[in-house]
């Protein structure tokens, strides 16, 4: 009785010193995968010049940071996407991992490969990126993105 109560008594006090959100459970998976097909729909959106992704699933203050630099709301995240000068032949995503911020705040990050040009020069063909979402009313929605091209193999 004493080991099962000791045990308790560990497994308990991990729950408590762990950071928030580093227990994953079957509701975080649900969320990533969720998470991760509205990521993979504003991909193809970007690819394919599409607005109809941006405008269903990015909040209204979004902020969009890349190479071309810091883009802000959710107009002008659209306007740019519709508008852009981008080639992109093909992208993947990969190593995905989810951190939940809060109960309705949640941070994906993963590495994205991709075979794209802008402006007729060639992009990094690799990136690693964060992107954060907030739960509005119910349906989660894109509030930040981040991504940082990756060094090339020397």
């Amino acid at each position: 009785m004493k080991r099962i109560s000791l045990l308790t008594a560990i497994a308990l006090g991990t729950l408590f010193v762990l950071p928030h959100g580093a227990i994953v459970s079957a509701q975080d998976d649900d969320l990533q995968g969720k998470l991760v097909a509205i990521e993979k729909q504003l991909w193809e959106g970007w690819k394919n010049k599409d607005a109809k992704p941006f405008e269903e699933n990015i909040a209204t203050d979004t902020v969009a940071i890349n190479a071309q630099g810091i883009t802000s709301g959710k107009a002008q995240v659209i306007k740019d996407i519709t508008g852009s000068d981008c080639d992109v032949k093909s992208f993947s995503l990969s190593d995905v991992k989810l951190r939940r911020l809060g109960k309705d705040a949640a941070m994906l990050t993963y590495k994205a490969k991709q075979d794209a040009t802008c402006g007729g020069e060639k992009i990094p063909a690799e990136v690693v990126v964060s992107s954060t979402y907030v739960n509005e009313s119910g349906t989660w929605r894109a509030t930040s993105y981040h991504e940082s091209p990756v060094a090339p193999a020397k």
